[in-house]
């Protein structure tokens, strides 16, 4: 129950802050899905090994599925919106 409170405490602001990215930047990502949904998410990718040395923590670290997924889902929406464009409506 305590790990449960505990990720609901860390979980909630994330969600919050994400919500907040996406409403405020639709219009650009929209504009722009390669630079948000794939060029980003490849740089964190490429930061990541630095940022956690695969030597010291004896492999992989988990922390880089974490952008490899976004990575593989921002490709995914890049080819949904090159079949299926998604339009800016205010």
């Amino acid at each position: 129950m305590t790990l449960l409170a505990i990720a609901f405490g860390f979980g909630i602001p994330f969600y919050a802050a994400a919500v907040l990215v996406l409403h405020t930047f639709t219009k650009s990502i929209l504009a722009h899905p390669i630079i948000w949904c794939v060029a980003t998410p490849a740089l964190v990718l490429a930061v990541t090994p630095i940022a956690f040395p695969p030597a010291h923590y004896q492999g992989i670290f988990w922390v880089t599925l974490i952008p490899l997924c976004t990575l593989l889902t921002g490709v995914l929406f890049v080819w949904w919106q090159a079949k299926m464009p998604l339009v800016y409506v205010r």
